[in-house]
């Protein structure tokens, strides 16, 4: 066994192409993915435009630096400006944990030496950088790496009364708040209307800054292009990743314009971000997003319809928003990976241990979505 591969509970499979929601094994048999590279391939495995415009950028160059400013590079900003509402700077990393590293960095000089606190969330994942396990909600990640940074203040997810309890009595003392719309590996929890309406009270009161992680909630997966806008909460730092290069490594900050004057030449950088031809990929992936949004938004009662009709039999709980599903099992199916792999050809993603994470392409069709709910059922038939 090679050492790297302790890190990863690999499939047993040799992939010998990939198209759509369809990965094909060496072993002559095709698999249906249901979590499209944990919500990267947003548009599914090898779209055709996101290649043919990664090919044309391959044909100019594959790396520039960044002492060079790519031809796609204005666009996409634009895009991200226009598409978050914030119409600020926006600042590219090789993943959505810098994004929220660099978002962390910008928040801590805001501060200007206040020792004042960061908040974060019981469940909530931000990324595995020694930052960010200091605002991570998983104290098995977080405890091998302690200490980490200081004045972060963990609270319990979705429950008020621990807010209010906070605010009341160190409110004038937070001065940022980090925020997932959906735990994706908290479980897939979704943050509840209440909260929302709450966090909102609470920083109108104490103007603390909000970091949207929209790392794999934005980019129309839950049914609009960010999900902060189903809960009319503005951030003040949105913070992106997983789809945004259309395959390659590509995360983005984007800045509240209030906030762009405290970012100065050299207080971050990157040798790689944004490489061009993941900026090839971005610029397809924000072109399209609008429609699909609208499209996971119109289908997602329908999606939720079969799965409730053909799973309540055997799941706890589905929850989630537009194609962020979790299947909550209720108890640990450690074998169901393995399973579903082998006897049914399908590729499942647990969190939590008995939360199937269910992250198709956006562009998904109808018949895709059936087969993907009918072929689980069987999974699960004998599941104990």
């Amino acid at each position: 066994m090679k050492p790297t591969q302790s890190l990863y509970p690999y499939f047993p499979l040799q992939v010998r192409k990939t198209k759509g929601i369809w990965i094909y094994g060496a072993d002559g048999k095709k698999y249906l993915d249901t979590f499209s590279g944990i919500g990267v391939s947003l548009l599914g495995h090898q779209h055709p435009g996101i290649l043919r415009a990664m090919r044309k950028k391959m044909r100019t160059c594959l790396h520039l630096s960044n002492f060079f400013q790519d031809s796609d590079l204005d666009d996409c900003v634009s895009q991200l400006s226009e598409l978050s509402g914030l119409h600020g700077q926006v600042l590219f990393t090789n993943s959505g944990a810098e994004a929220n590293e660099w978002a962390l960095k910008i928040v801590k000089k805001t501060f200007s030496g206040q020792p004042l606190k960061i908040l974060h969330f019981d469940g909530s994942f931000h990324g595995r950088t020694t930052g960010t396990l200091s605002i991570n909600g998983h104290p098995e990640q977080r405890s091998p790496f302690e200490p980490l940074l200081a004045d972060t203040v963990l609270l319990p997810w979705n429950d008020l009364n621990s807010l209010d309890n906070w605010m009341e009595k160190h409110g004038q003392a937070t001065g940022a708040l980090f925020l997932e719309f959906i735990q994706g590996t908290g479980g897939v929890r979704v943050l509840s209307e209440e909260m929302a309406q709450r966090i909102r009270f609470w920083q109108s009161k104490f103007h603390f800054y909000m970091v949207a992680d929209e790392i794999q909630t934005g980019l129309g997966r839950t049914g609009s292009v960010f999900a902060f806008q189903q809960y009319g909460l503005i951030p003040d730092i949105l913070t992106l990743g997983k789809g945004l290069g259309g395959g390659l490594p590509l995360g983005a900050v984007v800045v509240n314009p209030s906030l762009s004057s405290s970012i100065k030449p050299c207080d971050h950088g990157s040798t790689m971000a944004p490489n061009p031809i993941a900026l090839a990929g971005c610029k397809v992936v924000l072109s399209t997003i609008p429609a699909l949004a609208e499209q996971v938004s119109q289908r997602q009662e329908t999606v939720r319809l079969w799965l409730d009709t053909e799973l309540h039999h055997v799941a706890r709980e589905i929850r989630g928003k537009g194609y962020m599903i979790g299947i909550d099992m209720g108890t640990p199916l450690p074998a169901l990976v393995k399973k579903a792999y082998e006897q049914h050809q399908l590729l499942l993603n647990i969190v939590q241990g008995q939360v199937i994470r269910l992250l198709p392409p956006l562009n998904i069709s109808m018949k895709d979505w059936q087969r993907i709910i009918l072929t689980l059922r069987k999974t699960l038939g004998g599941a104990s």
